[in-house]
């Protein structure tokens, strides 16, 4: 008798004993790495002759002491506060990118962002691309400068543009002062306005001081001092 009849006669007798045969199991297909296709390849224009050319010459305009990153996402430079309830304002910057940005190059801050426009920026979908980017900039509190594209830039003129926008000052405080005897609930961020929770300076010239910090930390950064009152 061979394995096969012998399972069957067992299936057979199961079934007049009323039992059930166990099911089968499923054996899953394994894909290896090598039926796999990856159809990619490099692009050869990563930047565009006219952000290519933008790009040597900014980078003489902003200095030794700035960084340039071209081509970055929106929403790696910002972000939703409460995004469970704010996903349609998420999704409106989350395919968009910014042309370049400036950053701190030891903290690598962001310092502004620069959008190069040329003739394309003028058809009805593209403005309202800009307008989405300018908002939401304004918002978050990060400089836009937007530069015309053209044939040849004045290094000199570029960079004053640069110092004034990046030294601009800024519409959101970042610190604000409070009365702890006054203070009788968690305040809201003043940068982002998401939820604040108690902490206590560990390093520094205010060690060991109480201050309020943003929830969403470290991607919000905005605190709110406590001071105490004199009595």
């Amino acid at each position: 008798m061979t394995a096969d009849e012998r399972s069957g006669c067992l299936t057979q007798i199961m079934r007049v004993l009323g039992l059930k045969s166990a099911p089968e199991k499923k054996v899953e297909s394994v894909v290896t790495s090598s039926e796999v296709t990856y159809p990619y390849h490099l692009r050869d224009n990563f930047l565009s002759k006219a952000e290519l050319y933008f790009y040597h010459v900014l980078v003489k305009a902003v200095g030794d002491d700035k960084v340039i990153c071209p081509k970055v996402l929106l929403r790696d430079v910002l972000y939703v506060s409460d995004k469970k309830n704010n996903m349609d304002a998420f999704y409106r910057i989350s395919q968009k990118h910014l042309d370049f940005i400036v950053c701190d190059s030891r903290s690598m801050d962001p310092l502004l962002a620069i959008e190069l426009d040329d003739a394309s920026h003028q058809q009805i979908g593209r403005n309202s691309s800009d307008e989405i980017k300018n908002n939401a900039l304004e918002s978050a509190g990060l400089p836009l400068l937007r530069i015309k594209a053209a044939r040849g830039y004045d290094v000199t003129e570029l960079r004053a543009k640069l110092t004034t926008t990046w030294l601009a000052p800024k519409q959101i405080a970042l610190v604000t002062i409070a009365d702890e005897n006054n203070l009788t609930t968690a305040p809201s961020c003043p940068k982002c306005g998401s939820k604040m929770v108690l902490r206590t300076a560990t390093q520094g010239e205010r060690k060991g001081e109480p201050f309020y910090g943003c929830s969403t930390y470290p991607q919000c950064r905005g605190i709110v001092h406590i001071t105490t009152a004199v009595k």
